[in-house]
């Protein structure tokens, strides 16, 4: 049946089992699959399609094909904004966050990690495991740019020192 959300549900477990084995392309079409069948029966703006869809963002991002990964990451985001599931749209920005990380792009790591923080930090919940890990997350993306600027200032002053003439 296309639209049982249980056979979506054991395909997506088998998908993540094949992503934990590295079998990238057999994970790739059963989450094409759940992302059919559960479209299919809650419609595009679902908790589950976005969690497909973050889903095939992370396959994606393991797979090193990040400009894929970015839009099904910023399609699931997009979800549980409209939807206003913000626990997943914390999650989902951690993903963001670490595929930013991977592609060194590191302000916007430090901006997806940073709104997770507060998201989780407004929660009723308040994960506070979660709150740690973000923090040190973003702690650690700091520290890096930190040291980028500082190999670009060192970088800098090498090329903007005089030549000494040769004898």
């Amino acid at each position: 049946n296309s639209k049982n959300p249980d056979l979506a549900q054991a395909l997506n477990n088998l998908a993540e089992r094949y992503v934990d084995e590295h079998k990238f392309g057999d994970a790739e079409a059963l989450y094409d699959r759940v992302l059919l069948i559960r479209t299919s029966a809650f419609g595009k703006n679902n908790a589950d399609v976005a969690a497909s869809r973050r889903s095939l963002g992370r396959l994606y991002m393991e797979r090193g094909d990040f400009s894929k990964a970015d839009a099904q990451i910023k399609e699931a985001q997009s979800i549980f904004l409209k939807i206003k599931n913000l626990p997943e749209l914390a999650d989902t920005l951690d993903l963001l966050a670490e595929l930013k990380s991977r592609q060194e792009r590191f302000d916007e790591a430090a901006k997806a990690y940073e709104q997770a923080l507060q998201i989780r930090s407004k929660e009723k919940t308040r994960d506070q495991k979660a709150i740690k890990y973000e923090k040190s997350k973003l702690q650690a993306i700091q520290a890096i740019q930190s040291k980028i600027k500082v190999i670009g200032k060192v970088e800098e002053s090498k090329q903007n020192r005089p030549t000494k003439p040769r004898k």
